[in-house]
């Protein structure tokens, strides 16, 4: 068992926030908006396990916004 999931689910969900959840709302149609280096996506390559408890993170607490955008855009976002 790796070192991370001897810690309490809250602590490790508190790590996921700290390194996935943006302070703003998130737009498709600008420029990458995942790779900025403070957004730790890394962290969901890490193992499956930890895939499975971050991405409802990065999903669950990030707003999405959509307004004004182009099918095509919203499928480059989710790619």
């Amino acid at each position: 068992m790796s070192v991370l999931f001897r810690l309490p689910r809250e602590l490790r969900d508190q790590i996921y926030e700290c390194c996935l959840v943006r302070g703003q709302s998130i737009r498709p149609n600008t420029p990458a908006p995942w790779e900025e280096p403070k957004y730790g996506l890394g962290l969901l390559r890490v193992s499956r396990a930890v895939s499975v408890e971050a991405v409802p993170v990065l999903y669950g607490r990030n707003i999405l916004d959509f307004t004004l955008t182009y099918c095509h855009e919203v499928d480059r976002f989710f790619e």
